[in-house]
């Protein structure tokens, strides 16, 4: 009866330990994949290009707002007027950062 118990116990451990490996095995892939998905490219994989929402949306800007004016203007340029403005922008709010 006693060899019974220390087996049934040895192979509850057994399972346990297991488990637990697998657990930690799962868990570093998710945070090796959460390492290597880059965000950017699938928020810009599901907006529109060229608008101005989408570059809200891309850069967050709370810092700086966007006048009413500028605004009239976005909605009025072409790809390469915006393109232009867009880094002018972001070189602005990477300045303001450092």
């Amino acid at each position: 009866m006693l060899k019974y118990k220390k087996a049934q116990i040895g192979y509850t451990l057994n399972w346990g330990v297991a488990l637990i490996i697998i657990f930690i095995i799962l868990f570093l892939f998710v945070i090796i994949a959460l390492l290597f998905i880059n965000h950017s490219n699938l928020v810009n994989f599901f907006e529109p290009k060229n608008s101005l929402i989408e570059f809200q949306n891309k850069h967050l800007i709370s810092k700086s707002e966007i006048s009413l004016s500028e605004i009239k203007e976005v909605r009025s340029m072409d790809k390469d007027s915006f393109d232009s403005y867009h880094s002018k922008i972001i070189n602005l709010i990477k300045l303001e950062n450092d």
